[in-house]
């Protein structure tokens, strides 16, 4: 299932689950434009989201646009990815730190930020 599907047919209002709505935030937010997540990477900094996939722990990194999710065996990775896989091999989601209440701010208002 490539990513967008899943985000855009998760029904945030009628999931009673945690985790999974820290999971469809975090991939919502990563699956944005780089200049939109640099805009709002504070928001995400203290957050570190697990996930189990083939009986293991894996550090959730990312997504792409070609609709992959990045994991990485390396719990303290950041940024990296060991496998990329479909978001349907993932189960166990888990994670610690929070989302900090920051107010997104759209790329154009980023770019005002910069003085662009």
């Amino acid at each position: 299932m490539h990513i967008h599907e899943w985000l855009d047919t998760f029904n945030k209002d009628k999931c009673k689950d945690k985790e999974l709505l820290i999971v469809h935030e975090f991939l919502d937010y990563k699956s944005m434009s780089e200049v939109y997540c640099i805009a709002n990477e504070n928001k995400f900094k203290d957050l570190k989201v697990f996930c189990i996939y083939k009986n293991e722990k894996y550090r959730l990194t990312g997504c792409s646009r070609v609709g992959d999710v990045w994991i990485h065996s390396n719990l303290d990775s950041d940024h990296s990815y060991v496998n990329r896989v479909s978001i349907k091999e993932l189960s166990g989601f888990s994670h610690e730190g929070e989302i900090k209440d920051i107010k997104n701010i759209s790329a154009k208002e980023y770019y005002k930020t910069l003085g662009i």
